[in-house]
């Protein structure tokens, strides 16, 4: 609804999906929102997010971090040239961003972590090389 709004609906291509592994498409940039809270921190989530959001898009593994490392490792076949924003949570700015340095993504710099309106480290972003 907002692309369409924004007049954007045929330059953006939105997908629901849990990697990348089954994707083998380019684009300009990724904006994700993975799965990232801790299977055993869900039950003390608050009851609107626990019991509204799909386990699905909650549950990020033991670590919260299962997808991370499943998403990885193709940002760089994926968004080749591009820019790849991952949401995190408390607690995962350093993990991430040493996964977004590491062998597996060809980054042009640093990753760069923003924070949230609430001033908690909230998602990192990367531009990747060509």
């Amino acid at each position: 609804a907002n692309a369409n709004r924004l007049g954007l609906q045929t330059r953006a291509d939105f997908r629901l999906q849990r990697t990348l592994q089954t994707s083998c498409d380019r684009f300009d940039m990724l904006v994700c929102n993975p799965p990232y809270i801790p299977t055993t921190d869900i039950a003390r989530l608050a009851a609107d997010v626990r019991d509204y959001d799909p386990g699905l898009g909650l549950d990020g593994g033991p670590d919260g971090l299962a997808v991370y490392r499943e998403l990885v490792p193709r940002l760089s076949e994926t968004v080749r040239g591009g820019w790849a924003v991952l949401e995190f949570g408390a607690g995962q700015a350093a993990l991430v961003s040493a996964m977004l340095t590491g062998r597996a993504t060809a980054a042009v710099g640093p990753p760069r972590v923003w924070r949230d309106l609430d001033g908690h480290e909230r998602c990192v972003a990367i531009k990747l090389q060509v």
